[in-house]
């Protein structure tokens, strides 16, 4: 058996722009597989993998707010947000080691697309000794590169396996696929087309605020 520790800290962080329910249902699968009810959501404010972002922090912030009303146990970090400079993972990971300390479990969700382009993170390799990995599947990916496939092995466990200790281990989890990006619902709110995957709470807000008018 498992010997448990405390029941870890999970960061999802991501550009959330906006967040849609691909986002948060893969979330709570993966808290109720890692079985925590802690989890945190942390809007980047320069992701330094992708293009600009279309909306401004605060609007990002907002439409979180209203769609974790569903998502009890969910929060949201805004350091990121504060602080002057690109998002790096590894920055944020340091700072959490300092504030939870050593021994609680900290694990970081992604999803396969993430794991694929890993070894483009800024100080990848350090990534390890700071938290676990929770990984979710996406439709269409598969293949990994060669580096990443050597730096799993040795990592490999399940979910339940991350709770005996406070880091260095990837969790391959079993949720449900959903082939949905942020640029397609962009695109979906700009023509005033509504999407399910849009908390309706968000998407009176998109509108609202005509967020998305020129994507």
């Amino acid at each position: 058996m498992v010997k448990r520790l405390i029941e870890p800290v999970v960061l999802f962080g991501g550009s959330f722009d906006p967040v849609h329910r691909g986002h948060l249902e893969a979330a709570r699968e993966a808290a109720e597989q890692l079985s925590t009810r802690d989890i945190r959501l942390i809007p980047c404010h320069i992701p330094p993998h992708k293009d600009a972002l279309k909306t401004k922090p605060s609007e990002r912030v907002a439409m979180l707010e209203l769609a974790l009303a569903d998502y009890p146990g969910f929060s949201i970090d805004r350091w990121e947000l504060e602080q002057s400079k690109p998002s790096y993972t590894v920055d944020t990971l340091r700072r959490y080691r300092e504030e939870i300390g050593a021994e609680r479990g900290l694990v970081f969700l992604m999803g396969w697309d993430s794991l694929q382009t890993l070894p483009s993170w800024y100080d990848w390799q350090a990534l390890a000794a700071l938290t676990h990995f929770a990984v979710w599947r996406r439709p269409g990916y598969s293949a990994l590169p060669k580096d990443v496939e050597h730096w799993l092995q040795g990592r490999r466990c399940s979910a339940e396996q991350l709770a005996a200790k406070p880091c260095g281990g990837v969790a391959l989890l079993q949720t449900t696929p959903c082939d949905v990006s942020a640029t397609q619902l962009r695109a979906l709110s700009a023509t005033g087309v509504s999407s399910p995957l849009l908390p309706e709470a968000v998407e009176q807000y998109i509108r609202q605020h005509k967020l998305y008018q020129n994507c």
